[in-house]
């Protein structure tokens, strides 16, 4: 059978369009996917982080049950838990305010102790 250019008039429009998305697509890159390298390595077993298991309880230093005779800012608390002897030191208060209270109280006696030797002298 002969072809001639008459004889793709009687094919399909679809058929047409087919053939032609056929011979275009290597272009438009319609084509398969290559390979991808695969890497391949023994798997072995290690151990990455040691791991110790110890019983206990977590206490917050907010926790702390201290009592206090005067309040102020904490500067340093001992730790939870340290080995302390009697009568050692627990914790120091920031003494700034009251340092600045006792050269008040100071100040407010030399004043009493002056007007008792004025009114003494007066009497």
């Amino acid at each position: 059978m002969k072809t001639s250019i008459g004889s793709f008039s009687r094919c399909s429009p679809l058929t047409l369009l087919a053939g032609l998305v056929w011979l275009i697509s290597p272009s438009l890159g319609f084509t398969a996917p290559s390979a991808k390298p695969v890497v391949v390595a023994e798997a072995t077993l290690r151990q990455l982080a040691p791991v110790s298991w110890y019983t206990g309880t977590v206490i917050s230093r907010e926790q702390a049950r201290l009592a206090a005779e005067v309040s102020g800012r904490l500067l340093w608390v001992a730790e939870v838990g340290s080995n302390l002897e009697k009568d050692a030191v627990v914790a120091r208060i920031d003494d700034t305010l009251l340092k600045q209270e006792l050269a008040e109280r100071q100040a407010d006696i030399a004043r009493i102790k002056a007007q008792l030797g004025f009114l003494q002298q007066e009497g």
